[in-house]
Parts: structure tokens; C-alpha cells; sequence
């Protein structure tokens, strides 16, 4: 990216206007000492006191002097989830929301391995033993992660905590809405980014990546560009009994209102990266109507005088699948692209996932069990909070819950969590608030992970020894489920606060 410049015009005036007055019922006049004070106009005119008067300038004077200030992006390392200045310093993560349109930069930092403004050890160092668990984490030359900064960082806190990787251009791989990212590159050691729309105009979701010199993908990031801020306030407190969640109102990059219709990307376990979502208003989620089939056979004349004839008929169950389309997404250039690569092999790796954050490797499970818990492994029901990894793919302060908050919503009686027809998923209830987990389906681990059903589905950060997480499934029949799944399926991410 280019930097940006504000150009500031001095005319050459033989003593400055020092404004219009606007006096209750009185016409707005120039005050005496402007130049050619006939070719200034005041709009409105007359004007009512305190009301807005813009004055225009139509003469012929020419420019004096140019003075050109360079505009700096804002740090999105540096502003929480609501935009507001982060007190406690810089926080990174692999997904950061933004609101409104303009220049950002985001630093090359593995993840959350900066928080608070220190270095963040624990994102990316596991138990030194353990089964199904790494105390490593590699990037994506395979090479263990035992510094923050991707390059050797030259500003702050940040000067030599970097492993010195060369970083030379950056490339956005998909948006799923046109014109919502306009503008990637490379500015020392940041990203950098223009956001062409506010929230309240369009919300959406975009990938961006940092390249090597040779081409290659070192790092990923989640743009989300969202009306919700994930305030104090927006959060609502889910006591398990063993451990209290603050839990977000809105899916991790959800676009919609939180009890409205809306969509959010799907998140394979252990992977930071987000794939695009479904256009799930294509779906038919209402119950189907019931498709009688003429058996033949004559039941005999009844007391009406009419023949009868017994059939089979055969209703489709609530739940059963429906696919769906992908959601159009597009380049920075705003062309229709794919965004999602569907990948059969067996075997995969870590390195391989993060130079490939649009490949869905649906047969190769993720090896490890602490990729979104650093200091677990094959412990289930875990109550106390996540140890939050690089590879988490929620917002600065945000992180995916353990799976103890997902028994304990499958606990629940209907009263308290339980299917809304009108709503299209299950809401929990809570003393205070009511949160909605909508049906957004998966992405399957089969040929059809390009297609998605309509259940919902939703990754705790809990893994277990067999290549599968916890996770909570619920069913549109009013079937809850806290249950192991295969960590290839695409699901969704609620996020809580970081602890």
C-alpha cells in the first residue's frame, strides 16, 4: 500500500476569514479583513442561530504554500473488539474486527503471541509430555515457533523478537462481498490494509496472507468487518458449575443481526483458518410435506359409497440433510473466485495447513489435541479456561470455549435451551440474556465438504486421543448432543473471553 497523504491548502489572503456569524433571523455576512470578501458565500443565508452555515470561497487567489501530512493506518493490534484503545497494550490474534471503513495495518505476529504488550510464551509452548500433544508449535516451514514477531521486528517491544523470516508482498484470498477490502501490502513489518466500507454498510469477512519472496503463504489473517463489538456488555455469563464462560452473542465472523438471518465461516479443529461460508437461503429447513405412494391394492367400498385405496405413505424425517451452496465470494478486484480447495489426501501437516489456508484436507486429521488449548491434551470435559494457541482463530481477547461449557448446555432442560422454529436454531437462556446458536450446518468430512446440512455444530477446544474434539451438535428435532467428532469437519466457532 501506498501511504497516504492529506494535502493541506494555505491561500494566499491578506488577513485570514476568521468565519461567519449566524445571529437568530439575521443574514450570515463575512467579518471585515477577508480578501475579496464579495466572492465569499454563505449557505444558508439567512440562517437561525446555532444552525450550520458553510461558507464557499469563489475567487481567483492562488495556493501559497502545500504542507502534506502522512496518514497513519491504525494499529488493529492496538484497539480491542469495540474499537476503543487497548489499555493493556498490544494484543494480537489470527481474526480481527473492525467497523468502519479506512487504513489499518496489522503486525506480523504469530497469532496471540503478543498480549498485553509482552511476549505470549504460552500460545505457542505445550507440555513437554503427553499423549497425542506437541510442545512445539511449527509455522509453516515446519520450523518451531519460539518468537512473536514472524520478522525481526524493528519498532517497540516488538525490536529482535522475531525469528527474521523475509516477508515480501501480502494478498487478500477471498471477501465474501465485493469492495469490502481494496487494498493489501507489505509496510516493514506490518500488513496493510484498506477497508473500503463501514459495518453499517456492509458487513463481511475476508482472508489476507503474507507472502515469501518464493510465493509462499507464511501467515494468514481473518478480516471480520462487523457491526458487533464484543464488549463487556454484549457478553453473557454461562455458570457450568465449574467454571463460568463469557460468552459471545454472535458466532465467530457472523454477518446478520444475533436473533436475525445471517452466516458465519466454518472452521476445521485445530486450524486457525477461516473457510467461506454456505448461502444457507437455499435450504429448506421447513418440515417437508408428506409424498403419498399409490400401492394398488383396493381396500373395498366404504359407508360413503367411495373406493379407497391403501397407501404407503413416506415422510421425510426432520433433520434429514439438505445441501446448499457455497456463498459467492470474490478477489480484491471484485471477481467471483472460488475461495476453497477440496483435498483427498490422507496425510497432511501443520506447515502445509497454514501455506494453504483455503485447502480443506478432509480426510487428514489434525495429530495433535492442544492445537486450540496449549496445555491440554487428551483430558475431556476440561473446566478450567483455555490456554489460548497461535493457532486459535478468534479475535484479540477471545478465545474457543472448553468443552465444558457445551455438557453443561447439553444438561439443560428445553426450557433453558431448545429449538425456535422462528429463529432457525437453538437459543440458551440464561437469568440475564438469551444467546441464539443458529443451524448452520458443517462441512463434512467427504466429497461433499463443499455442500453443508442443516444441524448445527459448534468446536470446543477440547481434543481426545482418537482424531476427534468435542463439540456440540444439536439436531433440528430437539436432539442435543455433547459428543467427539472427526476434527476434519468444517464447523462453527462461538468464542468466550480469554481468561
Amino acid at each position: 500500500m501506498k501511504n497516504k497523504i492529506n494535502f493541506i491548502l494555505a491561500l494566499l489572503l491578506m488577513a485570514a476569514t476568521q468565519g461567519a456569524v449566524a445571529q437568530s433571523g439575521n443574514p450570515v455576512t463575512v467579518k471585515q479583513g477577508v480578501e475579496e470578501a464579495d466572492k465569499w458565500t454563505a449557505n444558508p443565508n439567512p440562517a437561525a442561530s446555532g444552525q450550520t452555515v458553510t461558507v464557499n470561497y469563489n475567487g481567483t487567489l492562488k495556493v501559497k504554500s502545500l504542507e502534506a501530512n502522512e496518514v497513519t493506518p491504525t494499529d488493529l493490534s492496538l484497539v480491542d473488539c469495540a474499537g476503543n484503545a487497548n489499555e493493556n497494550g498490544r494484543t494480537t490474534a489470527n481474526c480481527y474486527m473492525v467497523h468502519t471503513a479506512g487504513d489499518y495495518r496489522l503486525p506480523l505476529v504469530y497469532g496471540n503471541a503478543i498480549k498485553n504488550g509482552t511476549v505470549n510464551s504460552a500460545a505457542y509452548t505445550g507440555p513437554s509430555s503427553g499423549t497425542n500433544i506437541t510442545a512445539t508449535f511449527p509455522n509453516h516451514a515446519g520450523t518451531a515457533i519460539n518468537a512473536p514477531w514472524i520478522t525481526k521486528s524493528t519498532e517497540g517491544e516488538g525490536v529482535d523478537q522475531g525469528l527474521g523470516l523475509t516477508v515480501k508482498s501480502a494478498v487478500l484470498l477471498w471477501q465474501d462481498a465485493p469492495g469490502l477490502v481494496t487494498e493489501v501490502g507489505i509496510s516493514g513489518d506490518y500488513l496493510t490494509l484498506t477497508v473500503g466500507k463501514d459495518a453499517t454498510e456492509q458487513e463481511g469477512n475476508a482472508v489476507v496472507a503474507a507472502k515469501d519472496g518464493d510465493g509462499n503463504i507464511v501467515w494468514s489473517w481473518h478480516i471480520w468487518v462487523t457491526r458487533q463489538t464484543f464488549a463487556a456488555a454484549d457478553l453473557t455469563t454461562v455458570a457450568t458449575g465449574s467454571h463460568d464462560y463469557q460468552l459471545t452473542p454472535v458466532n465467530v465472523g457472523w454477518v446478520g443481526t444475533p436473533f436475525g438471518k445471517g452466516y458465519s465461516p466454518y472452521y476445521q479443529w485445530g486450524r486457525k483458518d477461516a473457510f467461506i461460508p454456505a448461502d444457507i437461503t437455499v435450504v429448506d429447513m421447513e418440515q417437508p410435506e408428506e409424498t403419498p405412494t399409490n400401492t394398488g391394492s383396493d381396500s373395498g367400498s366404504s359407508s360413503d359409497g367411495k373406493v379407497h385405496v391403501v397407501v404407503d405413505v413416506t415422510v421425510e424425517p426432520i433433520g434429514t440433510i439438505h445441501y446448499t451452496n457455497n456463498h459467492s465470494v470474490y478477489d480484491i478486484d471484485g471477481t467471483a473466485v472460488t475461495g476453497f480447495t477440496l483435498d483427498n489426501s490422507t496425510s497432511t501437516t501443520i506447515a502445509a495447513n497454514i501455506k494453504d489456508p483455503t485447502r480443506f484436507w478432509y480426510k487428514a486429521n489434525n495429530t495433535y489435541s492442544n492445537m486450540w488449548n496449549a496445555q491440554t491434551g487428551s483430558s475431556q470435559n476440561v473446566s478450567s479456561a483455555t490456554v489460548k494457541t497461535v493457532y486459535d482463530p478468534c479475535p484479540p481477547g477471545f478465545c474457543v470455549p472448553t468443552d465444558n461449557l457445551y455438557k453443561y448446555v447439553v444438561s439443560l432442560g428445553t426450557s433453558n435451551f431448545g429449538w425456535n422454529d422462528d429463529r432457525k436454531g437453538f437459543i440458551l437462556k440464561t437469568s440475564t440474556a438469551k444467546v441464539l446458536f443458529p443451524f448452520l450446518g458443517k462441512r463434512e468430512d467427504t466429497e461433499k465438504a463443499e455442500e453443508v446440512d442443516i444441524d448445527g455444530y459448534y468446536w470446543s477446544a477440547t481434543g481426545d486421543s482418537s482424531g476427534k474434539a468435542k463439540a456440540l451438535y444439536i439436531h433440528r428435532n430437539d436432539e442435543r448432543h455433547y459428543d467427539s467428532l472427526t476434527r476434519v469437519n468444517g464447523h462453527s466457532v462461538r468464542a468466550v473471553a480469554e481468561e
